[in-house]
């Protein structure tokens, strides 16, 4: 299957490879949300005439959808993340012959500021025996969702386990600590620096 990333709130668009459209007699478009699911008719097209939504879709879809006669594509105006899953575009030509072609689906919510709210930070200091300081931080976004997180030292990458969203970490009197955290999905990322010494 072809692999489509979209991202919440933008139009995605499905389009087949160039396809030889004059021996088309009908077309097809079927989506399944998962692998357990049955496949839902979107539309249906017969050569000749103009393309047949079903109602549900129609509802599901919010009566963003547009499908193209000339290359076959579907268009839908502003995806969701209910809108992830497996597009089959089913063609059927003159002889009886029928195509498929899969599209794997993903909408993800942005990560960006102004969709979902801001990158949520927290910091702790304090000051250990022997001339130390432990500094304990703190990534998250509102709308957690498949994100994975990673953290940097200047442009080096600290190995963190279990993908998490907090470090701790002890720094020297007199060091600065310069530290990145960076939260992304396929769509989009966001990230932070904290800047920490140690005075003693």
């Amino acid at each position: 299957a072809e692999h489509v990333v979209g991202l919440s709130g933008h139009q995605l668009l499905l389009r087949p490879p160039r396809p030889e459209t004059t021996h088309i007699n009908s077309v097809k478009w079927k989506m399944k949300h998962d692998l357990t699911s049955e496949a839902s008719v979107i539309l249906t097209w017969k050569n000749g005439s103009g393309p047949n939504y079903v109602q549900r879709a129609l509802n599901d879809f919010n009566n963003t959808l547009n499908f193209t006669t000339e290359d076959l594509a579907l268009l839908i105006r502003a995806s969701q993340h209910n809108h992830s899953g497996l597009y089959i575009l089913e063609v059927t030509d003159d002889t009886g012959k029928v195509k498929h072609h899969h599209f794997q689906v993903s909408v993800f919510e942005s990560l960006l500021p102004d969709h979902v709210g801001t990158l949520e930070v927290a910091e702790e200091k304090k000051v250990l025996d022997g001339g130390k300081c432990q500094v304990s931080l703190s990534c998250s976004v509102s709308r957690g969702g498949n994100v994975s997180y990673v953290w940097y030292r200047g442009n080096e990458l600290i190995q963190t386990p279990n993908n998490l969203g907090k470090l701790e970490q002890e720094i020297e009197v007199g060091n600065l600590s310069i530290v990145t955290c960076n939260v992304s999905n396929p769509a989009s990322w966001v990230n932070h620096t904290f800047t920490h010494s140690c005075q003693s």
